[in-house]
């Protein structure tokens, strides 16, 4: 068996070669250490709150990261919007928006020579956020379809538990309530000298 599989075999089921096992396992202690759960159910079902809790996590961070890996297609559309009235030949263009695409994530030189011409046409850094959200808008919109799910899922898991707890505790309530009508004490009888009184 080679190393590779070796290592998936170990991790937690679920968790993707890029995550932390260390951190998903922190994740998952905080849930049982507030949940506390006393039950193989209820930790069935706190396993799986920590799961849809770590994929709402995980969609997040790819949402955010959809538009991050979008960022230098975007400023470079709107550099070349704003370029494309500077009188320059289409090479001359095509060298300044790549040589600024770069230094914009880098240097502060590079983000004030973008800032500059982006105010040309009204835009700022915002303008590219919303440019690489516009780039990918379908894979953002899948995304968000797959978030609400996991979090509608989450709200249902936790709310379960919640009955599921009031449920055992009606149970046991009730079994204690039997155990003690079974068990009842004896019930004390007044002596015969107190009845003379």
């Amino acid at each position: 068996m080679t190393a590779t599989r070796k290592a998936r075999r170990l991790r937690e089921p679920g968790l993707l070669t890029t995550e932390s096992q260390e951190k998903f396992l922190r994740f998952r202690q905080a849930y049982y250490d507030e949940i506390q759960p006393s039950q193989p159910t209820e930790c069935h079902y706190v396993d799986w709150i920590v799961m849809l809790a770590w994929e709402v996590k995980r969609f997040i961070r790819i949402k955010a990261e959809l538009i991050n890996c979008a960022l230098l297609e975007a400023l470079k559309n709107l550099l070349g919007e704003v370029l494309s009235s500077q009188g320059l030949s289409y090479s001359q263009r095509d060298e300044l928006i790549k040589d600024l695409g770069a230094r914009w994530f880098v240097d502060d030189a590079g983000k004030a020579a973008v800032a500059a011409l982006l105010a040309k046409l009204g835009l700022n850094e915002t303008s590219i956020e919303a440019e690489a959200h516009r780039l990918r808008a379908h894979e953002i919109e899948s995304v968000d379809r797959l978030l609400t799910s996991k979090q509608q899922s989450l709200e249902k898991a936790l709310r379960f538990i919640g009955k599921l707890r009031k449920t055992l505790g009606d149970r046991l309530r009730q079994s204690s309530a039997n155990v003690f009508e079974e068990n009842e004490p004896p019930i004390l009888i007044a002596s015969r000298a107190n009845d003379g009184e």
